[in-house]
């Protein structure tokens, strides 16, 4: 089922819970380390994630004040205008995730690169093919610049961000993976992707095994299949 995923993976200014200054800054905090892994997976530029996090600081402060007034949730008129770009695309990426499930391998070999970033090589199809099947292309959408060099990782999953400093013993091992759905996630007002969530009880024990979180800083394992 499509979705426009606000958290946690990206909180997109939508509706926050939060009502005290404590909770504020551990909210924003959050998402400061999301823009940051974004930085390094998907290289957004400095400036975006700073007006990321201005719009966000700006979002709880409306909830707070909606709140004081009786308001139960608060969602911005910005949040909504994104969402209702891709409706009418709901149907046409479920039958995408299906195509997925029934065509393409739900395993990938786990790679590492020489900064240190590691991650599950998959397919490439999941993008050549679906991007595609997307009907994106009308939107600004484009294959994510996964191709751009020899050590790039093409299509992939995220296991490991460089900073986490972990060289795991099982590279080149294979691990597998469920296929969920498309989503809409944006890391900046100037960013957007196209990414298919996937969930993987092997990736997660792995990432237990190093002492780390289940996932990575909470959000969905995921491939990027389109950027705008």
């Amino acid at each position: 089922m499509l979705s426009i995923n606000h958290s946690p993976y990206i909180n997109n200014t939508s509706c926050y819970p939060t009502t005290t200054i404590s909770e504020i800054h551990q909210t924003i905090e959050e998402e400061q380390n999301c823009l940051a892994s974004l930085v390094q997976e998907h290289e957004i530029s400095l400036d975006d994630c700073n007006q990321a996090i201005a719009s966000y600081m700006n979002a709880f402060m409306m909830t707070v004040l909606a709140k004081d007034q009786g308001v139960a949730t608060l969602q911005t008129k910005e949040s909504i205008s994104v969402k209702s770009q891709f409706t009418d695309l709901e149907q046409c990426w479920e039958d995408v995730v299906n195509y997925a499930r029934a065509n393409l391998p739900l395993k990938g070999k786990l790679m590492m690169k020489s900064d240190g970033f590691v991650y599950i090589k998959v397919d490439d199809e999941y993008i050549h093919t679906l991007f595609p099947m997307l009907q994106l292309q009308e939107k600004g959408f484009k294959e994510p610049p996964y191709f751009r060099s020899v050590d790039a990782p093409g299509a992939h999953i995220s296991v490991f961000y460089k900073d986490e400093h972990i060289i795991p013993q099982e590279i080149g091992e294979t691990f597998h993976f469920e296929l969920k759905q498309i989503v809409i996630v944006q890391p900046s007002n100037h960013t957007s992707y196209a990414v298919l969530q996937i969930e993987s009880a092997e990736l997660e024990e792995l990432r237990k095994k190093y002492g780390l979180s289940p996932k990575l800083h909470g959000h969905e394992y995921h491939i990027s299949l389109a950027k705008n």
